[in-house]
């Protein structure tokens, strides 16, 4: 009886120990199951993850972009490129809507992806299985490390829930430095754009000038010119009535010396006979004959015609005053270029002797003014003189020493009136290493000021850039452009 008891003691345990092992086996199927389906959704989800770093890291390069063009903008204090400025506006505008995008994505992905590993989970697969072919060992130990060990994988699932909300976090504190720094973008833009405004506006009113300076100027050329052919047809008709009066003066000395020719006849006495009177009269009236006849109007032509020179006269002397007028305005204007284009002169050339020295230390260099008399219609020589040698012109130049001058000239005339930005293409071929570190080194403090856009191949004028810009061609024959900061 007792054996019978103790086999249906065996036989109760074998059939509960085969039930934990369907249990475990049942289980573990269900593991593997839910195991697949997270490894299928870890997939998914990496590459989610992975296309969203991608995008991320295009988006940061859009951000440097646009960042750049925002640094264009600032160095263009005096002129503004529309064009820039409008894609800078379209830019902005398609980074905030693509960061709200990626915002969302962010959101969805937290909800939908749990965990980023599951090597804990397929380990504990393996472990499952290797119990439940030693399950009819000590199946009760079994199954307690069983439960220990899904609340040690809770724990790690718990875990890395945490570590994902920590990195999910992370992201949304990206995504709002970013909005911070488009709504920052957006604030700069808007004050570019006032100020582009308020110099576009100067600039239509200085063409108004402009425009108006030059209608003046062709009036006035147009009223001297009218103003010397009136002086040229009162000049003719002033010679006319010179030649006329002197006509009428002829005749009118002519009529006097016929009158002294009566006041010269004597009367005689009265003692002569009647035949000597008679016959004197009949001479006398002989005499008058030969006068023809006497012109009674002449008088009143001479004071039509001295009346009319008089008028021509006082227009003519109008005329000289108004010309002397127009001619001394042009002599002021021609005296105020010259006062000003001496001013430039001495200006740019006490540059161009201090940039000389700065690239070619211990050398001297000076602007000459051919025609001192006429400095304007006149030419200017440049002589300069580098470190141990003499006075050299520009056609005894070296190629590096035409160089540095050229470049001193450049640089002297920005420092007077300085431009937006300057393209340099390959000016430091013929420089050595010393002359192109230090050409390299003005370039970097004139930066400060304007932008320069420099083709080289010389490290040393390279090492000094902000930016650098290179052509690559990858194997399928398409150029691509690569931008590179360097460190400050």
């Amino acid at each position: 009886g007792g054996f019978r008891r103790q086999e249906n003691d065996v036989k109760i345990a074998s059939r509960n120990e085969d039930d934990n092992a369907d249990d475990l086996k049942s289980e573990s199927e269900k593991l593997r199951s839910i195991l697949e389906k997270m490894l299928a959704s870890k997939r998914e989800n990496d590459n989610n993850i992975m296309s969203l770093r991608e995008k991320r890291a295009s988006l940061d390069t859009e951000i440097k972009n646009l960042n750049m063009l925002i640094g264009d903008l600032e160095n263009k204090s005096r002129g503004f490129d529309a064009k820039k400025l409008g894609k800078l506006k379209d830019e902005t505008s398609r980074l905030s809507d693509e960061l709200i995008i990626k915002e969302e994505e962010l959101r969805r992905y937290e909800k939908t992806f749990s965990i980023e590993t599951f090597e804990e989970t397929r380990k504990l697969i393996n472990e499952l299985e290797g119990k439940l072919n030693a399950s009819s060992v000590n199946k009760g130990i079994k199954t307690s490390r069983l439960e220990q060990l899904k609340d040690r994988e809770i724990i790690n699932l718990e875990k890395i829930r945490a570590d994902l909300k920590k990195q999910l976090e992370s992201f949304e504190n990206e995504i709002k430095e970013f909005e911070k720094q488009l709504k920052n973008n957006k604030s700069q833009l808007a004050v570019y754009e006032k100020e582009e405004g308020k110099f576009e506006d100067k600039l239509k009113n200085n063409y108004e000038k402009k425009e108006k300076s030059e209608q003046e100027r062709n009036n006035l050329k147009l009223k001297i010119e009218e103003l010397k052919l009136h002086i040229n047809d009162d000049e003719e008709k002033v010679n006319n009535s010179k030649l006329l009066l002197a006509e009428i003066k002829g005749k009118i000395e002519g009529l006097e010396f016929r009158f002294k020719e009566y006041e010269d006849l004597k009367i005689e006495s009265v003692n002569k006979n009647v035949k000597d009177l008679e016959h004197e009269i009949f001479l006398l009236e002989k005499k008058l004959e030969t006068f023809g006849n006497v012109n009674l109007k002449a008088l009143d032509v001479f004071k039509t015609v001295e009346e009319e020179f008089n008028n021509v006269r006082e227009k003519m002397d109008l005329l000289e005053e108004e010309n002397l007028s127009i001619v001394k305005t042009m002599e002021d204007i021609e005296a105020k270029k010259q006062s000003t284009f001496l001013e430039t002169f001495r200006e740019i050339q006490a540059n161009f002797e201090r940039i000389f020295g700065i690239l070619s230390p211990g050398g001297t260099a000076n602007l000459i003014i051919e025609d001192e008399t006429n400095p304007i219609q006149g030419g200017i020589d440049i002589k300069a003189r580098p470190k141990g040698k003499k006075i050299l012109t520009l056609k005894s130049m070296s190629g590096g020493e035409k160089t540095l001058t050229a470049l001193s000239f450049i640089f002297a005339l920005q420092e007077y009136d300085p431009a937006p930005f300057y393209i340099m293409d390959e000016v430091d071929a013929s420089l050595d290493k010393e002359n192109a570190t230090r050409f390299g080194q003005l370039c970097k403090q004139y930066s400060e000021k304007t932008q320069l856009i420099i083709i080289s191949h010389n490290d040393n004028v390279i090492s000094e850039a902000d930016y650098l810009y290179g052509t690559s061609m990858n194997p399928d024959g398409v150029s691509k452009i690569i931008t590179l900061k360097l460190p400050e």
